[in-house]
This record gives structure tokens, sequence and C-alpha cells, in this order.
């Protein structure tokens, strides 16, 4: 099942699960820390809001898929609208909870193409001046970097 954890470990291990469990990240590593759910949301954002045309763009199975997409729609990030009523068919679309996360999807894109070789080159482009967009994080007050 698991590998056997060394005794004077397994206490600082039980402290760290105990502490995201009851942390306030741990709402959100329940939303964005399973693997599919920042690709939908991403491919959701991008406009592609039809179950089979997220199963194709992303390569997932439609169990897997389906089970996303009620995760995410429980945790306020999508809403689904009926566009056929035989079959029963739907389109997704963020709420403003998953627009919300449109900047994170950017960054961690940011991120891997930063640090890890043969990821995708191109940057989203600014949707006014379409130049690359660059993500930074800075104060509200003084506008310093951080």
């Amino acid at each position: 099942m698991f590998p056997m954890v060394p005794e004077q470990f397994s206490a600082s291990l039980h402290e760290c699960a105990y502490r995201i469990r009851t942390s306030r990240m741990h709402a959100v590593l329940d939303i964005l820390g399973d693997p599919w759910n920042l690709p939908i949301l991403r491919e959701v954002l991008a406009g592609v809001q039809r179950f089979d045309a997220l199963v194709e763009r992303l390569g997932v199975s439609r169990p897997a898929l389906s089970k996303r997409l009620d995760a995410l729609i429980a945790a306020g990030c999508l809403r689904k609208t009926p566009y056929c009523t035989h079959p029963p068919r739907y389109e997704y679309e963020v709420t403003a909870m998953g627009r919300d996360v449109h900047p994170i999807v950017q960054l961690l894109q940011q991120w891997n193409r930063d640090w890890h070789a043969g990821a995708p080159a191109a940057p989203e482009a600014c949707r006014y001046c379409q130049h690359p967009l660059q993500i930074r994080v800075n104060c509200a007050h003084c506008r310093q970097l951080l």
C-alpha cells in the first residue's frame, strides 16, 4: 500500500498532514491540487465549453472529466447550462471564482516556460496590445515587486 515511514519521520509527517488539512490552503488544494482541474479550467477559460471538445483537447477519459467537472461546479469555479435537451448536453463556463484562477494558470505556464526545458515557448499575448504577458506580483500599496 504505502511505503513504510522511518520512525523518526512519522510524527513530523503526521504533523505536516494535519497542518495541511487544517490550513486555509486546504480548500484551494482540494480544487487546484487535482492534476486535471487546472488544465480543464485553462481550456474553459480559452473558450472550449463542450464536454466532447474538452475530452478531445485534454485527452482525458469521459468518466474522469465528468467527475472533475462536477467537482469544479460544486466548488463554484464552473457552471453548466444546457444547449440540447435530447440527449441532454451542456456547455461549461467559468464563474467569477473561475475567472480569478486565470492569472494563476498564466503564472504557472510562465513558470513552466522559464524553468522546464521543452515547455511550450509562446507565452499568452496581451488582449490589448498583443505583446507577450509577463506576470509579476507586486504590493498593492507601494507597487514594490515581490
